[in-house]
This record gives C-alpha cells, sequence and structure tokens, in this order.
C-alpha cells in the first residue's frame, strides 16, 4: 500500500501542479484510476503530506518522474 500511495501522490501532483487541474477534476482522475473513494484519497494525500511536500519544494519535471513511475501515462 505504501507504493500504491507514493504513486497516488505523484499522479496528484502531475495534475494539479503540472497540468493544472483543478482539484475536483483531479480527485475524479484519481478515483478511476486507483478505484478508491475521493474520502479515501484525500486520507491517503494527508498521510503522505510529507512526500506531497518534498515534491511541492523539488518541482520535479515529468521526465524525473515518468523515470520513477514508467507504466503511467503522463502525457496532459
Amino acid at each position: 500500500m505504501a507504493k500504491r500511495d507514493e504513486a497516488l501522490t505523484y499522479r496528484y501532483y502531475f495534475y494539479t501542479v503540472l497540468i493544472g487541474y483543478s482539484y475536483e477534476k483531479t480527485l475524479n482522475i484519481l478515483e478511476d484510476e486507483f478505484y478508491l473513494s475521493e474520502r479515501a484519497i484525500i486520507a491517503r494525500l494527508d498521510a503522505n503530506y510529507d512526500v506531497l511536500k518534498g515534491l511541492l519544494t523539488e518541482k520535479p519535471k515529468v521526465s524525473q518522474i515518468k523515470q520513477k513511475y514508467p507504466y503511467y501515462s503522463w502525457a496532459g
């Protein structure tokens, strides 16, 4: 579950920061991608706040994230 939650956090960062989707739109997409409810996604993001904070500080580019998670589509 820890790996899934980290991937979820990276996807959240991708959609909200790099693509610029709204919070609501991002949650809807993540519900479909991870088969989790909105409430569960929010709880998992809260639990991974340190990962998200690190992403917001480091500001990795799509190419860097793609190296870590090559099996996701990183096209906007």
